[in-house]
Order: C-alpha cells, then structure tokens, then sequence
C-alpha cells in the first residue's frame, strides 16, 4: 500500500498544492505533476494495484524528491520523471484504456522538442526507460510471479490432461470395440443358445419316439411268434402222433375254430402294432428334419435378409414345419376294436351252420 497510505498521500497532496498556490503559470512539467498527483490519489486502492512495479523500486525516492522539492532543496526535474513512472506503469498494466492517463502522457511524449530539450540528460534517460524498456521488465517480473508460475503449471497440467484424454479415448475406443465385438458374440451366443434348446426338446421327443419304434418292433416280433406258434404246435403234434398217415384223421372243429379266432385277432393286433410302427417312424423323419432346420436357420436366415431384405413373411416356412404339430396320420390308424362286429357275425354263422 503506498498511495492509500495516508502519509504519503498527504506528502504529495502537499506537493499539487504548492503547485497550484505559488505557481502562477507552472510549464508543462509542473502541470503534468499536479494533474496526476490528483489522478493517482483519486482511487488509491487502483492506483496501488496497477503500479506495484514502480512502487517496489522507486517508492522511496519519489518521497524523498517530493520533500526535497517542497523544502527548495530539488530540482522538480526528479520529481517529474518519478510521477512520469507511475503514470506509464499505470496505462501498461491496467486492462482497460484509460483516457485521461493517456491524455496526460501524450501532453509529454508529443511536446515540442524545445520543451524536452530544456529537460536535462539523466530526465530524458528516465523518460525513454520509461516508454521502452520498464514495460519489458514488468513483464519480466510478472513472468516470475509466483502467481504466473501457478498458471503455467496449470497450462502444462492442461497439456498433459490433453494428452490424458487423448490416451483415454483411445482406450475408451479400443475398450468399445471390444465390447462390441463381445456384444455381438453374446448375441450370436444367445440365438444359439435358443436354437440349442429347441434342438434339445426335438431331440428328447425323439429319443421318446425310438424308444417307442423299439418296443412297437417287439410287440411286432412277440405277435408274429406269437401267430406262428399255433400252426407251428398243431404240426409238431401231428407229426408226433403220426395221424398224418391215416386216411381217418380226425377233425376237430372247435380246436380249428378256436386257432382261427386266435389268429385273426394276432393279425388284426399285429396290423394295429405295424401301423402304429410306421407312424412312429413317420414323425422321426419330421423330428430329424426339424433339429436339421435348427441348425442352420440362423445363417439362413441372415443370408435371406441381405438377399431379400427385411421381409415378414421370410421366416414363415421355417416357423410353419418346425412349430407344427406333429403327423401322425391318427385317422389312417385302426382302433382296438375295428372289426370285432364282423369277427362276431363270422363266429355266429359258423355255428348256426
């Protein structure tokens, strides 16, 4: 603080005072002290803000050349130049223009060369130090403010947070592709997976109906053997006996009648059983063709749409054999008791006759 201080703004009110009192036509330079004395102490805080340069190294000998000037022991000369500082330290380091500073300035730098020749040497110093190098020193001391250092340590934080972020979405890009890529194999994953499982439930239906075609064959070999053995028994009896000889051999009705109602009731369950066979075999032909669809409907199914584009109706064939149901042609299939009114007419009349 050195113009907001109250001694030293008294000191150099003092000085603009005796100026405008004893002076009665001051020059130029006397004019420029007192316009901006008054200037700088209008708003001491700002001028105290903008002129740290100056106040850090000539503070003290522009109060001393204020005191001497007021006591007659100085040439005003000293004192002008160091009010010259200040002013041009204000108008580089403020951030807005400032008119009236400018306008104070200019009353100096465009006077006529009589005027500045009147100044002696070591003035004129001031002056051309003042214009052209003290602005590159305030730079100079502003670059090594601890303050502009904090700021350069931030620019170089922003670099390397540039670089940061650049690394970042590079292995943020990466770490999408990656996971777009899982993504996808997820989603392939998940169609097979259904795919897998219908293939799976067709599967277990027709382990199911094998098992049922190798129990129907059985029953089939049973009825055979089954139908065989009369015959087979009433000729080894025969032959034992050796009644086949004679020309008397005994016929016995109900024993002929008995292994001929036997025999159309193994046929007709033998037929029952091998039509029951061969729709069991039918319906593992569609299980068959149903796991073989589930194996490449997926690829076929893309390869259609980039053939034939989005098309609701693409899937339809597909969806119609494999979520039909199964045929297993039941009209076609006898019942247990088709015939048994014909078989009891054939028994009816054989007695009757």
């Amino acid at each position: 603080m050195f113009f907001a201080d109250e001694k030293n703004a008294e000191l150099l009110r003092r000085v603009a005072l005796k100026i405008r009192k004893e002076t009665e036509s001051p020059d130029i330079f006397l004019s420029f002290i007192k316009e901006s004395i008054g200037f700088l102490l209008n708003k001491p805080e700002i001028s105290d803000q903008y002129c740290k340069f100056n106040i850090e190294h000539i503070s003290k000998n522009l109060l001393n050349h204020a005191n001497n000037w007021l006591h007659d022991e100085g040439s005003h000369y000293a004192l002008f130049y160091s009010i010259y500082r200040f002013l041009a330290e204000f108008e580089f380091t403020i951030p807005r223009i400032s008119d009236t500073v400018t306008e104070l300035l200019d009353t100096i730098r465009f006077a006529n060369d009589d005027i500045m020749n009147s100044l002696d040497g070591s003035t004129r110093t001031q002056l051309r130090y003042a214009d052209l190098k003290m602005p590159a020193q305030i730079l100079k001391a502003l670059r090594d403010h601890s303050a502009i250092r904090e700021i350069e340590k931030f620019n170089k934080s922003i670099e390397n947070l540039n670089k940061y972020k650049k690394d970042i979405d590079k292995t943020l890009a990466d770490k999408t592709a990656e996971a777009n890529k899982l993504k996808e194999a997820l989603d392939k994953y998940k169609t097979a997976f259904n795919f897998v499982g219908l293939y799976d439930g067709f599967n277990s239906l027709a382990i199911a109906k094998r098992r049922s075609v190798k129990l129907s064959v059985s029953i089939l070999f049973t009825l055979a053997m089954l139908m065989l053995s009369p015959a087979a028994l009433k000729l080894y009896m025969t032959i034992k006996s050796g009644n086949y000889t004679t020309e008397t051999t005994p016929l016995n009705i109900s024993l002929i009648l008995s292994i001929v109602t036997i025999e159309i009731l193994l046929l007709y369950f033998y037929r029952v059983v091998l039509h029951n066979l061969k729709s069991l075999r039918g319906q593992l032909v569609q299980l068959d063709l149903r796991r073989t669809l589930c194996q490449f409907i997926q690829e076929y199914a893309k390869y259609a749409t980039e053939i034939k584009g989005a098309d609701k109706e693409l899937l339809v064939r597909f969806e119609t054999v494999v979520f039909s149901g199964l045929v297993a042609e039941a009209g076609d299939i006898p019942s247990t008791f088709d015939g048994v009114d014909q078989l009891a007419k054939l028994v009816q009349k054989i007695k009757t006759g």
